[in-house]
Formats: C-alpha cells, sequence, structure tokens
C-alpha cells in the first residue's frame, strides 16, 4: 500500500497522448494478424482482394465482425492485465515512465482496468471532450479516469 504520504506528479496530457501512439504501433502487427487469422478461418483465399465486393461478399462481412472481435479482445487484455500488473500500465505507459494507480497509489485490480479499459471510447465521443477533460481538473483525469477511479502518474 502506497497510501501514506501518497504525492504523485499526475501525467500530462502531452506524455498520456505519446504513450497512446506507442501502444497503438506496438498493438498494429497483433491487429493485422488478426485480420489474416480471421480471413484464415473463414476460408476465404490469399488471392481475393477483400475491398472489392464479389462472390465472398457474406464472407468478407463475417471477416470484418471477426477481426474486430479479435481486435477488440487483444486490446481489452493488453490493456487490463498490464494495468492490473507490477508495471502498472501499458509498454507504451512504461516507456515515457507514467502508470496507472488508484486513489491511493496502489496498484489496480483486473477488474478496474477492465473498467477503465470499457470506458475509454465514452471518452472519445463528442470531439473527445471527455480526453479534455485532463486540463479542468488538478489531478488531470480523464473521463474514464474519473468513472474508473484511477490516476496516471509519473513513475517516482
Amino acid at each position: 500500500m502506497k497510501s501514506k504520504g501518497f504525492a504523485p506528479e499526475y501525467s500530462t496530457f502531452f506524455i498520456r497522448t505519446v504513450a497512446f501512439l506507442i501502444d497503438g504501433m506496438i498493438l498494429l502487427l497483433p491487429f493485422y494478424l488478426c485480420g489474416y487469422l480471421a480471413k484464415t478461418m473463414i476460408g476465404i483465399p490469399d488471392y481475393i482482394d477483400m475491398s472489392r465486393p464479389g462472390s465472398y461478399s457474406s464472407e468478407i462481412q463475417t471477416v470484418v465482425l471477426l477481426k474486430k472481435i479479435l481486435q477488440f479482445i487483444i486490446g481489452w487484455l493488453y490493456s487490463a492485465v498490464l494495468y492490473s500488473s507490477s508495471y502498472e500500465g501499458t509498454l507504451g505507459m512504461n516507456i515515457c515512465n507514467i502508470r496507472v494507480t488508484d486513489s491511493e497509489g496502489n496498484r489496480i485490480s483486473f477488474t478496474v482496468g477492465t473498467i477503465r479499459y470499457f470506458i475509454m471510447p465514452i471518452s472519445f465521443l463528442v470531439f473527445g471532450l471527455g480526453i479534455f477533460m485532463i486540463f479542468g481538473n488538478e489531478k488531470r483525469q480523464a473521463l474514464h479516469d474519473k468513472i474508473s477511479g484511477t490516476l496516471v502518474v509519473d513513475k517516482n
């Protein structure tokens, strides 16, 4: 427990954005592989152009849906597992030397990490107003941080 004397330095919007972009780059390969895996599972030959509708149109729709489901699961597990691990954040967050904690500086649980992940897309709705909430409070919490009870702080 880190609650005694917890006086964090809250992470800036810029650093959080850089961490988010790094995580996006890290997830590019697994997300690409999801498309390939989904295409293979459905049995669409490699020579079929997925961007052109044709005799495989219903199969292509199934591939797109399966790909999105696999990407969502990978993104969720990547985030929630790493938030609740001893790393206390994603690989991008660790590269940027920031971490996710509860309000007292403790590691969050997998459940809280899951809640944070599922609420995050809501922060991007309406021109990202939930993200820009970071500028309106001293703890620099976005909407998903406030709802899940988390803080993003610099590692000490």
